[in-house]
This record gives C-alpha cells, sequence and structure tokens, in this order.
C-alpha cells in the first residue's frame, strides 16, 4: 500500500481480489487494475479475448511510439528498506543494468548448455540480473516456486531436475543446502556456477562449498539496489585466508 501510493502507480497488473487487498481505497479511483485472472486460468485464445477486450476499440497504433530505451532511462523500481527504516523506491536505469549484464556474460561466457536457476523474490535486485541476464544471452531460464525455494532439500532436486547449471544465492540459503544435501555433487551433478550475494560470504562457508562441488565456480558480488545490484566481485579459487572472503575489485565502469 506504502509503495503503490509512494510510486504513484497508475496501473498495475495481477490478479483483482489480491489487489484490492492491500490497494488503499482512497487510491482506487486513480490506479487502473489490469485482472489476469481470467487469462491465467484459460486457454492462449481465451487470454488475447481478455487483452482484446481491454483495449479501447478505437485505438490505433502509434507510429512515432520509441522502439528502444535510453542508456539513462528507467527499466525498474525496487524498494529497499533504507538506511532510515522507511522503504524508498530505487530508479533503475537500462544502462546500468545493461552494463552489469555485459560485464558477466563477458567475465563467466555461458555455455550452450547452460540453464539458470532463478530463484530469488522478485522484490528483490538480483532477480533483474537473474532473469534478464538468462534472457539477454539467450538461455533458458526456470523459475522456481516459492514453496519450493522455502525447502533447501527440495529446492536442489528441482534445480537438479531442470539441469541448471547457474544459481545466485545469498550465503545463509548456501549454507542450508549445504546442511541438507550432504552429498551435493551426486544430487545436484549440473551445477557448474554459484553466485553468493546479498550478505557477507564467510570463508568457512566459501570453503566448505569448493570441497563439496570441486567442479564448480564460486563468485562473491557484492553492491546495492543503487548500483545496479552489484558494484564488485571476487572468485572464490583457493582456501581464503581471512574469516571473510574479499569483495574484490569494480566491475567494467564502476
Amino acid at each position: 500500500r506504502f509503495m503503490a501510493r509512494d510510486a504513484g502507480l497508475a496501473l498495475v497488473v495481477g490478479r483483482a481480489r489480491e489487489v484490492a487487498s492491500w490497494l488503499d481505497p482512497a487510491d482506487a479511483s486513480s490506479v487502473h487494475v489490469f485482472d489476469m485472472t481470467a487469462a491465467l486460468a484459460s486457454t492462449d485464445d481465451a487470454s488475447e479475448t481478455v487483452v482484446r477486450e481491454e483495449a479501447p476499440s478505437d485505438a490505433a497504433p502509434n507510429e512515432d511510439a520509441p522502439t528502444e530505451a535510453a542508456p539513462n532511462e528507467a527499466a525498474y523500481v525496487i524498494y529497499t528498506s533504507g538506511s532510515t527504516g522507511r522503504p524508498k523506491g530505487v530508479v533503475g536505469t537500462h544502462g546500468g543494468m545493461l552494463n552489469r549484464l555485459r560485464w558477466a556474460q563477458r567475465t563467466i561466457p555461458p555455455a550452450p548448455d547452460d540453464v539458470v536457476g532463478q530463484r530469488t523474490s522478485f522484490n528483490f535486485i538480483d532477480a533483474v540480473s537473474e532473469v534478464f541476464g538468462a534472457l539477454t544471452a539467450g538461455l533458458p531460464l526456470v523459475v522456481i516456486p516459492d514453496d519450493v525455494v522455502a525447502s533447501p532439500a527440495e529446492l536442489v532436486r528441482e534445480l537438479s531436475r531442470h539441469r541448471v547449471t547457474r544459481v545466485t544465492l545469498v550465503p545463509s540459503l548456501l549454507k542450508a543446502v549445504l546442511d541438507a544435501c550432504p552429498t551435493l555433487a551426486s544430487d545436484f551433478p549440473t551445477w557448474r556456477l554459484c553466485v553468493a550475494s546479498g550478505e557477507a560470504l564467510p570463508a568457512s562457508l566459501a570453503t566448505r562449498f569448493k570441497a563439496a562441488m570441486p567442479g564448480a565456480r564460486l563468485f562473491n558480488l557484492y553492491g546495492s539496489s543503487e548500483a545496479s545490484g552489484d558494484s564488485t566481485w571476487y572468485e572464490v579459487t583457493e582456501q581464503e585466508s581471512d574469516d571473510l572472503v574479499p569483495i574484490g575489485r569494480p566491475m567494467d565502469h564502476v
């Protein structure tokens, strides 16, 4: 409710009943809700009908509409907790996120058979790089349901079932996965790349992962929503001497 008012939303796409549960009645008259309930519960033909019914009958193509976005234009807004405790909307630009994605494609080039697992909440900045990192590289994207993510062992089974090769995990979830799967290498044999982000990465946890998955690469990424998610990177290649894994060096153009 706070975010809808703070962002000045004009349009919400979702299930009308769910939107009504959090949208302030005082804002209802100024916010148009595009109800996807029928579209999600019906066939492709029916969902197209819903879209046509919503469109004005006299609508004509706008040939002057822009066909591409400028680098400094907004691509998304992510709300953070903020240093004051009051959530704030951070505007991410196309240029900032594309720089982040191109860095990843240059530094960790995808293989033809790579598959990306998307398990981060869409309310968190890492979801942006997960989704568009896969799509801009032409890789399949497997979206993991929330109830599966809640169980580390079930999460590993689902990722393995879809032959996922790339996963982003906060260190606390990485620890939970290692705790739940003592035979991780055989449980999840396709795992090639683990990106740790969102929390400090203990060196003991990094060492434990490398021992459990000797054939997988482990990257420690550090940043914030204000900086397109990540600003620095470090690859764990050997046992670390300090308590925490370093945050490494700046990404390109940062």
